[in-house]
């Protein structure tokens, strides 16, 4: 980190308005514990938020009225497939059944559910999830009371469908991802993410894909290492938005490298690198501790750089500092920016992501910052894996932007959160549903190291 020496100019910022960057968002412990440990428990079944344990009973039957629509658009089979819907509902209600379980106060059974909550059990049967409802046993009232309100409208089906869909190159058939083969493939082996939250999202897809066969991983340090004893195999995530070194997000000495990852990664066999979105915040340059730049500053007297400017210095050190590393021998995989998909303003002035569909390759090209970062890229990475060769060192592009370009469909919007009614919501339109278009890098993942395996 920077010294106490710097000139910090993040003050100068802080009236900022609507900026275009993203948040940085940062789960808790606490909170991505419960994630990955829904993960772990359930399989890789979709995380849909749910009533607290103890919730107060459930509201008498006129008010529920007002809030739930008896209206519901029942499920448009001609354009999702009965299989499909009913399929995904049966995972979403057994996982949080048994994750809240009913208590007196909440316990309902099958006929007593039918008579006070008619229009909800008529409705969801109507549906086609006769599945749920089990006679003679209690059901948590709470539990079918959101599945219903999550599950009515046509968008929530939109999102079930969007599972179904994967990336499909020209040239090949990629293989959906085999946690026996990865985990067969990574034995005796550790692996480092190096990056932002999408690193951290990336891992928790991975986890989750890896609970299908291995439920228990041991995890230290807030769920940043997980270890797969059993296969003598670990993974971290080495949490550097930016790479390089920085007081804030406004203050990046691009000159230096981050040493939070840097002195870490030697000890892991594979490193999968990336960076992206945080180079968006509007900072001020540093090179040998002094000013040199800034990127959408008020100040007259400095320099206007862009983005491309301080996202090329950061990837230029970052490929330095590893090609310096004494005696190290890994494998280098840089992964690909990731484009966001929001529409009608940023994160910060009611930008969103409504599409239920991808993108036809013909409806979207790459462009703008998008492709001028994936180029930015594609260039160090080849200067550094010209250098790289010299010492053994193996730098390999893990390309994933593309694919997740045609994929506006896949982000949580405002509703990867449970919020309290009427509260703002911030719309996420950066990070990726789980299951989604995320476990597609796992499978991309999995390819490589098996070119790896193949070219020893």
């Amino acid at each position: 980190m920077a010294s106490s020496s710097r000139n910090p100019s993040s003050s100068k910022n802080k009236g900022k308005a609507d900026v275009a960057a993203p948040p940085i968002f940062s789960l808790s412990g606490e909170l991505e514990s419960v994630i990955v440990e829904f993960c772990i428990r359930y399989q890789r079944l979709p995380l849909v938020a749910v009533e607290e344990v103890g919730a107060p009973p459930p509201a008498p039957e006129e008010e529920e009225e007002k809030r739930i629509d008896p209206d519901a658009d029942v499920v448009p089979s001609d354009k999702y497939g009965i299989r499909v819907v009913p399929a995904h509902a049966r995972m979403w209600y057994q996982t949080f059944v048994r994750v809240a379980s009913p208590g007196p106060e909440v316990g309902i059974d099958d006929d007593k559910l039918a008579r006070k909550y008619s229009r909800i059990h008529n409705n969801i049967k109507y549906m086609g999830f006769e599945i749920l409802f089990r006679p003679g046993e209690l059901v948590n009232v709470n539990m079918v009371k959101v599945f219903y309100a999550n599950w009515q409208p046509e968008a929530s089906l939109d999102a079930v469908y969007e599972v179904e869909c994967k990336w499909k190159p020209d040239a090949y058939e990629l293989p959906i991802f085999d946690p026996r083969q990865f985990l067969e493939l990574v034995r005796d082996k550790s692996m480092a993410f190096v990056g932002d939250s999408l690193a951290r999202n990336h891992v928790q897809a991975l986890i989750c894909l890896l609970s299908k066969v291995h439920a228990n991983p041991v995890t230290s340090d807030e769920m940043k290492r997980c270890e797969y004893r059993e296969y003598n195999f670990n993974m971290s995530l080495l949490y550097s938005p930016l790479l390089v070194s920085a007081e804030t997000v406004f203050d990046l000495y691009l000159d230096e490298i981050d040493e939070s990852w840097t002195t870490k990664i030697q000890s892991f066999d594979y490193v999968i690198i990336s960076a992206g979105h945080s180079f968006f915040h509007p900072p001020m340059f540093y090179l040998n501790h002094r000013l040199v730049g800034c990127l959408d500053c008020s100040q007259s007297n400095v320099s206007h750089l862009t983005s491309y400017f301080s996202y090329r210095r950061a990837f230029q050190m970052a490929f330095r500092a590893i090609n310096s590393l004494q005696n190290y021998n890994g494998v280098i995989f840089l992964r690909t920016f990731a484009p966001s998909h929001f529409e009608n303003g940023t994160w910060s002035n009611g930008g969103d992501c409504t599409k239920t569909r991808p993108f036809r390759r013909n409806e979207m090209v790459l462009d703008s910052h998008n492709l001028e970062f994936y180029k930015i890229q594609l260039q160090e990475a080849r200067i550094a894996q010209k250098e790289g060769r010299k010492r053994g060192l193996k730098f390999r592009l893990f390309g994933v932007t593309r694919p997740m370009l045609l994929r506006p469909d896949g982000h949580p919007s405002k509703y990867g959160r449970w919020t309290k009614p009427n509260a703002t919501v911030l719309t996420d339109c950066l990070h990726w549903c789980l299951p989604g278009p995320i476990d597609t890098w796992n499978d991309f993942l999995l390819q490589l190291l098996k070119r790896e395996a193949a070219d020893i």
